[in-house]
């Protein structure tokens, strides 16, 4: 449980020490460094692309920890360079081509990513590499804005209580009246386990109608904009989902690759339709 959300259960063979011997490389004279972090690589994408992303957190952090010495990380490993690079082009990759899946998008850009290319794999598709990929973004984007569709996050605002919303709907006179609510809060793990990872409270600005009969029923017709957001990779339940272990290497990493809090422009149109 953390802060009042049930964490799915972890998968303990995906975080298990090492990898399959097919990973290992050749024998003598000697396997090609490259292609065994490339073999590494492809095994950890068959845990991302079933949403495995906690486990492969604490995967690659447990294989940091030799290189944190008193806090502070003296080098990055493979693993995390890599991954943290990959996802945020494969996540791109879906926005681009929202047909393939996220195994299908792994291995496009594990043949395909650039080093240092992170800023300019802008789409977070709101799927299972996204919380990832956004902490990818947080490491190597030098702050670079993302972006995201609202339709993307898995909200369900025309049948989640909106306090706001609530308030304009019972105090509403007889008749049509036309309201914009601005600066609604709205925590996106109402709807989302998957949202709230990476994206948290956001704030929308609600547009539509209002019809009231004199019998009591309503209706309420518009559509939610957000507010563009902030990522600083500090939400608690993240930190919780992960745990403490994982959360300070982490830390560490971020200090050592100067990682920089970015911008998400949230785009598009959210319908909300309720009738009662």
């Amino acid at each position: 449980m953390s802060n009042g959300l049930t964490l799915p259960p972890l998968d303990i063979t995906a975080f298990a020490p090492g990898y399959s011997s097919s990973t290992r490389g050749v024998s003598w004279p000697s396997p090609n460094p490259a292609l065994v972090f490339t073999a590494q690589q492809q095994e950890r994408n068959a845990y991302y692309s079933q949403g495995m992303w906690r486990e492969m957190i604490i995967k690659i952090t447990d294989e940091q920890k030799p290189y944190i010495k008193n806090g502070i990380a003296t080098s990055i490993v493979q693993s995390i360079m890599r991954d943290m690079q990959t996802i945020p082009f494969a996540d791109n990759y879906i926005c681009l081509n929202p047909n393939i899946s996220p195994a299908q998008a792994l291995h496009y850009a594990t043949k395909n990513f650039k080093a240092g290319s992170v800023p300019e794999s802008k789409g977070l598709s709101g799927g299972l590499l996204t919380v990832f990929a956004a902490f990818g973004h947080f490491l190597f984007g030098k702050g670079a804005t993302a972006e995201t569709n609202i339709n993307s996050l898995g909200l369900k605002l025309s049948s989640t209580t909106i306090p706001m919303l609530e308030s304009a709907l019972i105090n509403a006179p007889t008749g049509q009246t036309a309201i914009v609510l601005d600066k609604v809060p709205y925590n996106t793990g109402s709807n989302s386990f998957l949202t709230e990872m990476w994206l948290g409270n956001i704030t929308l600005k609600i547009e539509g109608t209002i019809m009231k009969h004199e019998s009591g029923k309503l209706s309420f017709n518009g559509g939610a904009r957000s507010y563009n957001d902030i990522y600083d990779a500090n939400p608690s339940d993240f930190r919780s989902a992960i745990g403490e272990s994982a959360t300070r290497v982490l830390a560490a990493v971020e200090k050592y690759l100067n990682a920089q809090p970015y911008q998400i422009a949230i785009k598009g149109t959210n319908v909300i339709t309720i009738e009662r």
